[in-house]
């Protein structure tokens, strides 16, 4: 059996470039989550998350990062000069402070011509909403 894939036209306005400062951007908070833009030490915030296979094996990288410099020459490209193509946020749970994931755009225009949206949380964060919550 075969099944064909069908699309819904869409009609959007991709945002404009440059996106905004990091520190112009406003932190998002939920119930039980805050999002908020990169900042300098992101890195050893997300060294944990980007340290386990399980969550890497899903990400383009396709490995977990060895050393915490791995990580940081990754949150580098998260903040300027090169924050003005992305829109990327660090996320915490509120109640604890722990970080606990990563996510937001990175390709501003993917194939299907809007951007392309990614996340990523630490396993132990997996099974318990957070991924599908209303903003």
């Amino acid at each position: 059996m075969t099944t064909k894939l069908g699309f819904i036209p869409i009609r959007t306005t991709l945002t404009k470039l440059p996106y905004p400062r990091l520190e112009d951007r406003r932190v998002i908070r939920t119930k039980r989550l805050i999002l908020q833009p990169f900042y300098e030490d992101a890195a050893k915030d997300l060294f944990p998350m980007r340290a386990q296979q399980e969550v890497m094996m899903w990400t383009a990288q396709g490995a977990p990062d060895k050393d915490l410099e791995q990580t940081r020459i990754w949150a580098s490209q998260k903040l300027p000069p090169h924050h003005e193509t992305d829109f990327n946020y660090v996320i915490s749970v509120i109640e604890t402070g722990q970080v606990i994931g990563a996510g937001g755009t990175y390709r501003r225009a993917c194939e299907l011509g809007w951007p392309a949206i990614g996340y990523a949380f630490r396993k132990e964060a997996w099974g318990k909403g957070y991924a599908t919550v209303r903003y």
